[in-house]
């Protein structure tokens, strides 16, 4: 249960970045997002929040304690 929460919420953080960052800059274009970057302390908390999302989802330290319990099974023979 516990990767299911972290992921979850990891892709949920994710998920919220992107829609804050295509409503900050009136588009979800990527090609429109690097040509005119926006800018500003909301662009800044949904680059985080994008950031945690990635690193939940990968499990790459600090949130990799999820892993190990989530791949604990019997090794195939």
């Amino acid at each position: 249960t516990q990767a299911l929460l972290v992921t979850t919420f990891g892709g949920l953080a994710m998920l919220v970045g992107i829609i804050v960052i295509g409503n900050i800059a009136g588009t979800f274009l990527l090609s429109e997002l690097i040509a005119d970057p926006p800018t500003g302390v909301a662009v800044s908390v949904a680059v985080v929040l994008i950031l945690i999302g990635a690193l939940s989802k990968s499990a790459i330290v600090p949130m990799h304690f999820w892993l190990p319990g989530a791949m604990a099974a019997p090794t195939p023979v």
